[in-house]
């Protein structure tokens, strides 16, 4: 984490952004608040903002609450294809059961007849 006074790295803000976007991306598939993700993750909703603008990156542990809350991993996140990948159908979440909705990229309830699955 950067301090006060200290300017980030271009690493830095290049790995805030990825996050940020892949967090906002996935969010909005799902049609999910930023008030909901923050109540469901434990963070101030305005922490999420900042988050999802670029302007902080996620403790780690927080990190892991966003993945386990979408079903994707840590690595997808991070990683500056995610966005691409889900669009293309290589990659998908379900939404936790209590919202009564899942997203996979063109509306199937399976991909390649390898994962099928319902909601209740």
């Amino acid at each position: 984490m950067v301090g006060p006074g200290r300017k980030k790295t271009s690493e830095t803000v290049i790995f805030n952004t990825i996050i940020g976007e892949n967090l906002n991306y996935i969010r909005k598939k799902n049609e999910i608040t930023l008030v909901e993700l923050g109540k469901e993750c434990n963070v101030q909703f305005q922490q999420v903002q900042k988050y999802i603008s670029g302007q902080n990156a996620p403790h780690t542990m927080t990190l892991k609450r966003f993945a386990d809350f979408f079903d994707v991993t840590m690595d997808d996140l991070c990683n500056p294809n995610f966005i691409e990948l889900y669009k293309q159908g290589k990659t998908f979440n379900f939404i936790k059961k209590k919202y009564g909705k899942a997203v996979i990229p063109g509306g199937s309830s399976s991909i390649s007849g390898v994962y099928t699955f319902a909601v209740d």
